[in-house]
């Protein structure tokens, strides 16, 4: 099995794009309705919620993309190799090897599941801790918009 050729990797990112925009439309919808819900209790709360929602979202899309392409350039193919999903099994919401469940011997180059399974909770906790870390940089800076002629603030 060689390593994965920079087109290949590209065709990936892309499917990879594909199938985890789902559960980030979700993550964001879920967050929606937590900013729903504290609109009737704290209604100051329901902006700031409902943006660093979807910003926490997307980043989160956005990291996992970014990190999947690291982990198909680093792990996948020289550590352990499952054609049913070919590379974009690794994503923020989980690892599917498919191949572990029939034979796992065939697929993994002297590397165990449970090593796999580590080193994707480094990918995930890189993927999002990156996102939470840029969602509170972006929220914590103060947009002031002024009139024209007056100066702005950032």
């Amino acid at each position: 099995m060689k390593p994965l050729g920079i087109y290949d990797l590209f065709g990936i990112s892309l499917c990879y794009l594909l199938i985890a925009w789902i559960p980030s439309l979700l993550l964001a919808v879920s967050g929606t309705l937590v900013a729903i819900m504290l609109r009737f209790i704290r209604r100051p709360l329901f902006g700031p919620v409902l943006k660093a929602s979807w910003l926490f979202a997307i980043l989160l899309l956005l990291s996992g993309w970014v990190f999947n392409i690291v982990w198909n350039v680093l792990i996948f193919g020289r550590l352990y190799w499952a054609f049913d999903y070919a590379g974009f099994e690794c994503s923020p919401f989980g690892l599917i090897i498919y191949s572990e469940v029939n034979v796992p011997a065939q697929y993994f180059h002297g590397m165990t599941a449970g090593t796999i399974h580590g080193l994707w909770a480094v990918y995930a906790f890189l993927s999002w801790g990156t996102a939470a870390w840029a969602t509170y940089a972006i929220m914590k800076r103060k947009w002031v918009i002024c009139d024209v002629g007056a100066k702005a603030t950032i």
